[in-house]
């Protein structure tokens, strides 16, 4: 067995490990900064790619700010004339009985039934007495639709239910659309 014996002086072992120290501290900050650097030299094209795109959408967002302004208003009135337009042909329908008609389909539809979209065809002729509803949606399950269905012939506003045996075909997520009459009092 042999052992290592160091003859050097306390000091000089306090000296040389100061120095390595030292030289140890040197040589990791000499490593942080070339790391720092290559991260920031890699990171330079980001930067500017990112402040290119910024002053492009910056150019494109006052362009179309520009555009936007006079047209958006008159959007907004073509909108609300075409809204108009739907609610006195609703008013003139007899449109409380077509909204109680809604109320009523949604307090029937249940957790399965998702509606998409309600459209209303007035009768062509007092005589026929009977206003469509027309309600497009989705159903979870067969089973649910059906029942849904059943609900509303049993509803007392409603003249006929029509749903389409090709709504049937698939057993999930089932798109449908139901024709439902509305009975609506004759107005002299």
């Amino acid at each position: 067995m042999t052992y290592a014996i160091n003859l050097l002086p306390l000091e000089e072992k306090k000296g040389i490990r100061k120095m390595y120290r030292f030289r140890l501290g040197i040589t990791v900050l000499s490593l942080a900064f070339v790391l720092l650097c290559v991260a920031s030299i890699s990171l330079l094209p980001a930067l500017f790619l990112v402040s290119v795109k910024e002053e492009r959408l910056a150019l494109d967002l006052s362009l179309k700010g520009e555009e936007i302004t006079p047209n958006a208003h008159k959007d907004t009135e073509i909108l609300i004339g075409e809204t108009q337009k739907q609610m006195s042909i609703l008013r003139k329908g007899g449109g409380t009985e077509v909204s109680e008609a809604i109320i009523d389909i949604l307090e029937t539809k249940g957790d399965a039934i998702t509606p998409i979209g309600f459209f209303f065809q007035k009768s062509s002729s007092d005589k026929t007495q009977e206003d469509k509803l027309v309600l497009r949606g989705k159903s979870a399950t067969r089973s649910s639709l059906l029942s849904f269905v059943g609900e509303l012939k049993k509803n007392a506003r409603f003249k006929s239910v029509d749903l389409p045996v090709s709504d049937l075909v698939q057993s999930s997520d089932i798109t449908f659309s139901i024709t439902v009459g509305i009975n609506r009092s004759k107005k002299e």
